[in-house]
């Protein structure tokens, strides 16, 4: 808990003393089922706050704010900060990247290990979106996978272990029925494959994990 208050200060902090010059979105992501039913309406809010060289992001559990944390991009890949220094989270490339910080926040901060798994275009109505799906591991049980919309931001949690995600509802609905009705490229379907006899615990209705 501490750790977190000191982030918060620290966003807090830099958000104010840039706040004549900041740009605010907000993007709030809803919670999915197994049969993609919508389970939660707004389960999660990103409250984004665009400076000079990096976003602040603020993130919510319906009206209660849980933490922030600073984020930025390049044509490497993405960093995140668990304080006032970046790491870099998420490669453009298949490299893995691993973490040793355990202060930080999954899964928007960073998780053990990513990794790329593979990458796709899909074409909107003449506009074409670039999708990274990794794959982000917890420890040596738990993973989850995430999907990135190059210049925009992660658009997506999935956990195959509920079988349940969130998905960004600022995003157009057909991106988001492709995406997750792609077999190639949705983990629900990718992971299937791979572990046809999995076991899944019964999880809370309220919750991805």
């Amino acid at each position: 808990m501490k750790s977190i208050l000191t982030v918060i200060a620290i966003c807090t902090i830099v958000i104010s003393c840039n706040k004549k010059n900041i740009n605010t979105t907000k993007e709030a992501f809803n919670l999915y089922g197994r049969g993609n039913e919508l389970l939660i309406k707004n389960y999660q809010t990103f409250e984004k706050n665009i400076l000079k060289s990096y976003d602040s992001i603020n993130v919510f559990y319906g009206d209660k704010q849980l933490f922030c944390y600073n984020e930025k991009e390049n044509n490497v890949g993405i960093f995140r900060s668990c304080g006032l220094y970046f790491s870099q989270s998420h490669s453009f490339d298949t490299i893995a990247i691993t973490n040793h910080n355990d202060k930080c926040i999954i899964p928007f901060f960073l998780s053990k290990k990513t990794q790329l798994v593979n990458e796709k275009e899909f074409n909107i109505k003449g506009v074409n979106y670039k999708i990274f799906h990794y794959s982000e591991q917890i420890d040596s049980h738990k993973s989850f996978d995430s999907y990135y919309l190059k210049d925009r931001g992660f658009i997506c949690y999935y956990n195959f272990d509920t079988d349940k995600y969130i998905f960004s509802n600022e995003v157009p609905k057909l991106l988001k029925d492709y995406i997750i009705s792609d077999r190639d490229f949705f983990a629900r379907y990718t992971m299937a494959k791979l572990f046809p006899n999995y076991y899944r615990v019964k999880s809370k209705k309220n919750s991805l994990w």
